[in-house]
C-alpha cells in the first residue's frame, strides 16, 4: 500500500476518504471527479478535475497519469477525495473515460 493511501478512513457510507491536509488546501478547487498526482512523499503535488480537462486533451493526462509514480482517480468534495484508486489499473483508466464522457455529456458543443 502506498504511503498515500495509508491516509485512508472509512467514511460515511462506507467509502474510504483521504482528508486534505491544511498544505493541500491550495490544489483543491471544489467538487467533482479529478486525476490526483502525489509526490513520493504521500503530498498531494496536483488535482486535475475532470470538467477541466477538454475531450481532445484527455489521452494525454490519462497517460501522464500513467507515467506518474503515484496517481489516482478520486471524487473530490469537502476538502476530501473519496474512494482514491490508482491509475496504475488500466481498468481505472476506463472508468475516468467513462466518467469523463459523462461529465462532458451536458456541455453543448457547437457543430462546425
Amino acid at each position: 500500500m502506498s504511503k498515500f493511501l495509508g491516509r485512508e478512513y472509512d467514511g460515511h457510507a462506507g467509502a474510504k476518504c483521504i482528508t486534505l491536509e491544511k498544505s493541500e488546501y491550495d490544489k483543491y478547487n471544489g467538487n467533482g471527479p479529478a486525476i490526483v498526482h502525489v509526490h513520493a512523499n504521500a503530498k498531494i503535488e496536483e488535482i486535475k478535475y475532470l470538467g477541466e480537462i477538454f475531450p481532445e486533451d484527455l489521452r494525454d493526462a490519462i497517460n501522464t497519469a500513467f507515467k506518474h509514480p503515484d496517481a489516482y482517480f478520486a471524487y473530490c468534495s469537502c476538502y476530501e477525495l473519496i474512494d482514491a484508486q490508482s491509475l496504475k489499473n488500466p481498468a481505472i483508466a476506463a472508468r475516468v473515460l467513462r466518467v469523463h464522457a459523462e461529465t462532458w455529456a451536458d456541455y453543448p458543443f457547437e457543430e462546425e
